[in-house]
């Protein structure tokens, strides 16, 4: 398994200034066994990535013992949003996912969410990405041929060419989406003999915890579009389609920004939790 997110890596080469955020300069802060830094990708300020220092594939393969420590964590950070930025906040991470680009570290997306969501809103953006990008299709029929490809069948769909539904049916939101509390160990966990890969979504209006064969970076098109289409009504994303993958735009100026608030806010609360011994960068 490749180690693109190498803890000894971003304490080496992150320093208490940076000018232009780089692959191992991002280092926020750091407890006993997570680490925390400004993600690429920043369409919001305060979006980061928490990170095990031990190699996991999937924050579902971390011991219980440090739930404790991850929920300091999201506390922490969820203070911060609503006292600095006036906002909720969204987790999210993608399971076992290969992600494009080889991070298989274990990594929990942490970004701000708007105050006024509501739950028939998240149902409605979370169809309506579901359906864009084909899940719970698994074949379709074009001229006489079979596609099983997940990527192909969410570029069918997306052309808009006419084919039908050779099996499965589009998932409806509706069936996954509950309203819940987050403290971690969440359902799924290697301690559970039902432990599959699979795709965690929270807010505290509306969360979804379900294994789903779907391509990658579903969390951040969510949040992005829950962001931007606070409201009911149609997401149009022609002239924005790439805004949420990470690849194409890193948000340079939003993640140095980042990196100085939450820095700033943990020496304004004067953070000293000998527990866990938080170190900032």
């Amino acid at each position: 398994m490749i180690d693109q997110l190498d803890f000894e890596k971003f304490v080496r080469y992150s320093k208490k200034n940076i000018k232009k955020p780089s692959d191992y300069n991002r280092l926020i802060a750091h407890t006993d066994n997570f680490f925390l830094i400004s993600g690429y990708g920043a369409f919001n300020i305060g979006y980061f990535l928490l990170i095990p220092k031990k190699l996991y594939s999937s924050f579902g393969e971390i011991e219980i013992k440090c739930s404790e420590e991850i929920n300091y964590w999201i506390t922490l950070i969820s203070k911060f949003y609503n006292e600095k930025l006036e906002k909720d906040i969204f987790l999210f991470e993608h399971g076992l996912c290969g992600c494009l680009g080889g991070l298989d570290r274990a990594h929990l997306h942490l970004s701000p969410a708007n105050k006024n969501l509501s739950q028939s809103t998240i149902i409605n953006v979370v169809n309506q990405i579901f359906k864009r990008r084909g899940v719970g299709l698994k074949k379709i029929t074009y001229n006489n041929v079979t596609i099983d490809n997940r990527y192909d069948i969410e570029l069918m769909i997306n052309k808009e060419f006419n084919y039908t539904i050779a099996e499965g049916k589009f998932l409806d939101s509706k069936e996954i989406i509950k309203k819940t509390k987050i403290k971690f160990p969440i359902g799924l966990n290697k301690y559970s003999s039902a432990f599959k890969p699979y795709n965690f979504f929270y807010h505290h209006k509306g969360s979804f915890l379900k294994d789903l064969d779907v391509s990658t970076q579903l969390g951040r098109e969510i949040a992005y579009n829950l962001n931007k289409f606070s409201k009911y009504e149609s997401i149009k994303t022609e002239n924005d389609d790439s805004v949420w993958k990470w690849q194409i735009k890193k948000f340079n100026s939003n993640i140095i920004k980042s990196i100085k608030l939450f820095k700033k806010y943990l020496l304004e609360q004067n953070i000293k939790d000998k527990k866990y011994n938080i170190i900032t960068s």
